[in-house]
């Protein structure tokens, strides 16, 4: 392929005097662009064929991205969560906070894993239980650029969870009640 540019020079008579041009091969940069549309098209969807809500952090500028899932498992529409970390952070449960500052620390510094537990707050005002998982990309220098990740929502687990505690706590006190009873 060859992109071609050209214009005629006219004499003072109004006359074509010369034609002047160039072409330009175009091949390597119309394969280059296929090949990002490819991608593009591949990751757009991934996003939409996940039950996971995928995210974004530009480390360097503090924006967030936030999939369409991410927004609605947390009940929001595209223009009502901020794309900033402050925007993050302004939703994450105040008791788990300084668990995810921590953990995304650990990952940024020392490269451990980033898998965490947290709850989030819903448009509605409740929270909701998640795992986040996520996985930077650093510089040469070892300075963290970008980080991507999802989250799952798993409340009805924690909340079967809790329901088993409490049912394993009050057959514990049950039997010590009986046990008691039989001794006396």
């Amino acid at each position: 392929r060859v992109d071609m540019t050209g214009r005629k020079l006219l004499s003072k008579t109004g006359a074509v005097a010369y034609l002047e041009g160039f072409i330009e091969g175009v091949t390597a940069r119309k394969q280059a662009e296929e090949a990002l549309r490819e991608t593009i098209g591949r990751y757009e969807l991934a996003i939409k064929g996940t039950t996971d809500g995928i995210w974004h952090w530009n480390i360097a500028t503090g924006e967030d991205f936030h999939s369409p899932r991410y927004r609605e498992l947390l009940g929001y529409a595209a223009d009502e969560l901020p794309d900033t970390e402050d925007g993050f952070e302004a939703i994450v449960h105040p008791d788990d906070l300084p668990r995810v500052n921590a953990a995304q620390q650990a990952h940024l510094l020392r490269h451990e894993p980033y898998n965490i537990e947290l709850r989030l707050r819903t448009k509605h005002g409740d929270y909701r239980w998640f795992i986040s998982r996520g996985q930077a990309e650093w510089d040469p220098a070892g300075r963290p650029l970008r980080m991507s990740g999802s989250i799952t929502d798993i409340t009805e687990r924690k909340q079967a969870e809790a329901a088993l505690q409490a049912s394993e706590a009050k057959f514990s006190q049950a039997f010590v009640a009986s046990t008691y009873a039989i001794i006396i």
